[in-house]
């Protein structure tokens, strides 16, 4: 499973919608839909119940959608923190009064 595909199973839980989270994703309604098919794949469980009026999580999805939004954070976190590191903003200021 990959960054992107975490954070196209959260932007279409948030819209529950495919179409609409496609746009926000700047990429095609069936490039989202196989994406989310093949983590329900890999994971072996159903995230999504898809019917014509949109999408609804599973109990699985809603369990995994808080998971996945942790991971998300902490990968926003940590690509910043590394980014400040990498231009020299790191490591510790002591102030002596």
């Amino acid at each position: 499973m990959t960054i992107s595909q975490i954070q196209y199973f959260l932007e279409t839980a948030e819209c529950k919608n495919i179409s609409k989270a496609a746009k926000r994703l700047y990429i095609t309604q069936p490039n989202l839909g196989r994406q989310l098919t093949a983590m329900e794949k890999e994971l072996n469980m159903q995230l999504l119940i898809r019917s014509n009026k949109g999408i609804r999580l599973t109990p699985a999805g809603e369990m995994i959608r808080k998971y996945f939004a942790q991971i998300m954070s902490l990968y926003k976190e940590g690509t910043e923190k590394a980014m400040y590191a990498s231009r020299g903003f790191s490591g510790t200021l002591t102030l002596g009064i």
